[in-house]
């Protein structure tokens, strides 16, 4: 896809003016979904529990909208108070199908048949089996209201759609359909896809696609340098990620925190310690002091290497600097003792570190308590329960 083929995508206002077109298509797709939806209408009851277990929030629904085709879009407005049994998940795959599927998304909305809300958004992309419709839905909604490209909780439940059902790459057919729909693929969108490709392992379609981003109309920028090292990384291409950082001062780019801790995990994760020093001391230097996350990334990879002292003098210095570990933090140092010493050993490590962090003691303990589970360390359980109990604490009952 050498140049993408961008510079023949040219929009068409003709298609775009021609609204008796949009309404003939969407009426065809309003009775198509009539008629496919009647002979389910039983099943498409689901309870509030089985809904919340397909990743849906349950809705109530108006009765003056029940119809026949109580799943079709059209029968009134969409918002966080209507049910999920309300969204017709195959009604939006057959618009989403379609080469004008923004002109009638466009139609829908101006008939104020749907109102977007990061529920809706969700439940959307979630129940597409396509991941290509899950895609276009992001680029149509991202345009009418560009906050839904900023939801955190949007864009990950985007990058999980490309990730299990993908992958999604950017073809000339698409590219040319979503510019000639007045459409455009953004940073933030690119930033989604690039980190797919990375879990997915596709190290030279990740950095082919970088290298021709202008042709996208996008310029470089440290995010999407982070976004990319971050892919190659996790493709396990850490010398083309050194590379990629070497060349952010070619194209302007300044490396921040965020590119110093995806290179600190890196090494981290191949136990190349010496090489994580360096770097957090670089990033000192730069102005960025090592936070919370920097830490327990390093703990995590003291560990990893079997260098237990090296990760309690990082807890040292975290109280030293006055940063509190969090959640990942206990969890990262409690399994990664009983991954790197022997269980006995690892206990009473672990009781160490609990005594000299009281204000995540309950966290501790949980975390504990698991780990001596998985080693069939009953009499150190039960041992740590008697102690633990008479100070009030009560292990969680999922443990």
């Amino acid at each position: 896809m050498r140049g993408l083929g961008l510079a023949s995508c040219r929009a068409s206002s003709s298609s775009l003016n021609n609204l008796s077109q949009v309404q003939e298509s969407f009426n065809q797709l309003k009775s198509s979904g009539e008629s496919a939806s009647k002979p389910k209408a039983d099943r498409n009851h689901v309870s509030n529990v089985e809904a919340s277990l397909r990743g849906n929030t349950p809705y109530s629904l108006d009765p003056q909208l029940r119809r026949a085709n109580s799943a079709s879009i059209t029968s009134g407005p969409i918002s966080a108070n209507t049910c999920s049994k309300s969204i017709d998940h195959r009604y939006f795959s057959r618009i989403l199908s379609r080469n004008d599927c923004f002109l009638l998304l466009n139609h829908d909305r101006s008939a104020k048949s749907i109102i977007l809300n990061p529920q809706f958004v969700i439940s959307i992309l979630q129940n597409q089996e396509n991941p290509l419709h899950s895609l276009k839905f992001y680029i149509w909604v991202s345009k009418i209201d560009p906050s839904f490209a900023k939801n955190q909780s949007v864009k990950a439940v985007l990058a999980n759609c490309l990730y299990r059902k993908g992958p999604v790459l950017l073809s000339v057919e698409l590219l040319k359909d979503i510019r000639n729909s007045g459409y455009r693929v953004n940073e933030d969108m690119l930033c989604v896809l690039i980190g797919s490709w990375g879990r997915l392992g596709l190290v030279k379609y990740c950095d082919e696609i970088f290298g021709q981003i202008s042709f996208l109309g996008i310029c470089p920028s440290t995010r999407l340098y982070n976004a990319v090292i971050d892919a190659l990384i996790k493709s396990n291409s850490l010398d083309l990620a050194y590379l990629k950082f070497q060349q952010m001062s070619a194209d302007n780019c300044k490396p921040d925190r965020f590119t110093y801790n995806i290179l600190i995990h890196g090494v981290c994760r191949i136990g190349v310690m010496d090489e994580a020093l360096r770097l957090v001391k670089q990033m000192e230097g730069l102005g960025f002091p090592p936070n919370v996350f920097t830490y327990t990334i390093l703990i995590d990879g003291f560990l990893n290497a079997k260098r237990v002292d090296e990760a309690f003098r990082v807890l040292e210095t975290m109280k030293a600097r006055k940063l509190s570990p969090n959640e990942a933090t206990i969890r990262a140092f409690i399994h990664g003792v009983f991954c790197c010493v022997a269980p006995i050993k690892a206990f009473e490590l672990a009781i160490r570190f609990i005594e000299g962090e009281p204000v995540f003691r309950r966290l501790a303990c949980d975390t504990l308590l698991c780990c001596l589970s998985n080693n069939n360390m009953a009499r150190e359980a039960g041992a740590l329960l008697g102690k633990l109990g008479k100070r009030g604490y009560l292990p969680q009952f999922n443990i």
